[in-house]
């Protein structure tokens, strides 16, 4: 056994000279060149593909069936009493009003990113990722929309309760305008209005690469058009109903408050069930779209949300507040500026 063992060892050894020697046998002819692998070039990698109606749809719906969102107000009296008295140091505070007006007077420690430059890049670097973003604006109707843009950038955001004008009422800060709380008298009706989910989604290509790009895209093309700017006052929202203008009216009050009364032909939107796709397909793209709420805070989100998606939207400014002095149909306290504390602000 050894010795079959030594003779399959030897026999390998002589095969692999014979192997060794094989270039020799050609005589002195040079061996063909071998040719370079060819080189291939690199495709540039395309931007991915993505559905942005669906981008920001998803993440809206993922802020508002948060609970955090269910928490997005805070009052005056528990803002002064969180940062000022306790030393609260978790809020950064944003005052989106236009700077003559935030250099008359604001709340101390507050920074300004004027609203038409909340999505540009060098105000987003000023945000602490850390902290939750206190938005603060004139009276609500813009600072909402700004919580839901930071929202869907992944912040933690809320806002002031009424904005600067549920701080002080001193005009010289406010902009000028303090609203005295009172409504009108318009018609309301408990007859309910309905919609089908029977139009195309909107469609959208900004040319964004990410969910991320989609938000900061669509809020500066929606910012562009007017943004939360876009108001109208209950009187000319009246108008139109009584003119019967081919608009469509999406109120954001509770199922409750608006089976008690709603102006004619006002159709329930829940603020939290608008990024479902059904909510949305009930929305028509060849009408003006206007939103109303208890006193304009949700019509705020809702009207940044269908503006990023390219509609035609308009909010009443302070809600069924303005409409009628009902106040089961107002369905809660309005603002009072006789209830404002009056803190103080510095310039």
């Amino acid at each position: 056994m050894i010795a079959r063992r030594f003779l399959l060892v030897l026999l390998s050894l002589m095969l692999f000279a014979g192997l060794a020697l094989l270039p020799a046998c050609g005589g002195d002819e040079e061996p063909a060149p071998v040719e370079p692998a060819p080189v291939e070039e690199e495709e540039e990698a395309e931007a991915p593909d993505i559905d942005e109606v669906a981008e920001i749809l998803r993440v809206s719906d993922e802020y508002l069936s948060s609970e955090f969102s269910q928490n997005w107000v805070v009052n005056a009296p528990d803002v002064y009493e969180l940062i000022f008295e306790q030393g609260d140091d978790s809020f950064q505070i944003i005052d989106v009003r236009e700077p003559a007006d935030y250099s008359a007077g604001h709340i101390e420690g507050a920074i300004n990113i004027p609203y038409d430059s909340v999505v540009d890049d060098d105000q987003l670097a000023k945000l602490d990722p850390d902290k939750t973003q206190l938005l603060v604006d004139y009276d609500g109707s813009r600072s909402t929309g700004v919580v839901l843009v930071y929202s869907q950038l992944g912040y933690d955001a809320m806002f002031l309760r009424f904005g600067i004008s549920g701080w002080t009422t001193d005009p010289a800060v406010n902009g000028g305008e303090v609203w005295d709380g009172a409504g009108s008298d318009y018609p309301v009706t408990d007859e309910g209005f309905t919609a089908e989910p029977q139009f195309d989604l909107p469609t959208l290509d900004t040319g964004a690469a990410d969910a991320r790009e989609v938000v900061i895209n669509a809020t500066r093309a929606f910012l562009a058009r007017g943004g939360n700017k876009n108001l109208l006052t209950a009187s000319e929202l009246n108008d139109m109903v009584q003119a019967g203008d081919d608009i469509m009216i999406l109120n954001a009050v509770s199922p409750e408050h608006y089976e008690v009364g709603h102006p004619e032909g006002s159709i329930h939107m829940d603020r939290n069930a608008l990024p479902k796709e059904d909510s949305i397909r009930k929305i028509d793209p060849d009408k003006r779209i206007i939103l109303t709420c208890y006193q304009g805070h949700n019509s705020g989100l809702m009207q940044m949300l269908l503006g990023q998606l390219g509609y035609d939207v308009w909010s009443q400014h302070y809600g069924v507040g303005t409409w009628t002095n009902d106040p089961d149909v107002r369905g809660v306290p309005t603002y009072n500026p006789a209830n404002v504390p009056n803190y103080p602000t510095v310039q």
